[in-house]
């Protein structure tokens, strides 16, 4: 990343039209347990010379624009998977529509 990149970015959406409730986003629950929660695991990304390698020891900031109603957690190196993961979802509602 040195060489090309100082950020990365990546997110997810949800869509309804305004006059129905915002839909639930992965399961639609959201409680930072694999059984239950939407995740990516495995993230890996791309190195200068297209090489893959895993997150160690990068800042990854996980940021929502509306939390009561979805949620994203990175949970970085897990046991559960043995790899790097991040949970995400949530509800949804009448409350979450855009406006």
């Amino acid at each position: 990343m040195a060489d090309f990149a100082s950020e990365i970015q990546f997110g997810g959406d949800v869509y309804s039209p305004i006059s129905e409730p915002a839909p639930p986003m992965g399961s639609g629950d959201f409680n930072d347990n694999f059984k239950r929660t939407c995740y990516i695991s495995r993230i890996r990304l791309v190195d200068s010379s297209n090489a893959l390698f895993e997150p160690e020891n990068i800042s990854i900031q996980a940021i929502t624009d509306k939390p009561s109603c979805y949620q994203v957690s990175y949970e970085g190196f897990t046991g559960e998977f043995e790899r790097y993961a991040m949970l995400f979802g949530g509800p949804g509602g009448p409350a979450c529509n855009a406006k």
